[in-house]
């Protein structure tokens, strides 16, 4: 299956979640833990934290919150890339993904 632009966020297994379960109201507690379990089986997840990072997305993305993507992009300006630059190089666009999963 190929996943071009942002199609692959009907691939998330946020979708049908109740979506205020990704904008916790406080940083670790148990309704992020929940959203972060929810994202470490997700099959676009690496897709999803590379688009939070370019768009500076609130809550959790990628099986990140906020607070993390932001010393993730501290943490790689210090080394002298921009986020975009660096994301290209770790985390290519999805111009042409290939995802090998069932959906159903």
């Amino acid at each position: 299956m190929k996943i071009r632009g942002e199609i692959w966020k009907q691939y998330g297994r946020c979708r049908g979640k109740n979506q205020s379960i990704f904008f916790p109201e406080h940083k670790g507690n148990s309704t992020e833990r929940l959203a972060k379990k929810i994202c470490e089986e997700c099959p676009v997840r690496v897709l999803c934290y590379r688009y939070a990072m370019l768009n500076e997305e609130q809550g959790i993305w990628g099986g990140t919150n906020d607070q993390e993507r932001a010393m993730h992009k501290a943490m790689i300006e210090m080394t002298g890339f921009t986020v975009p630059q660096y994301l290209q190089q770790v985390v290519p666009p999805p111009v042409e993904v290939e995802l090998n999963f069932s959906v159903g």
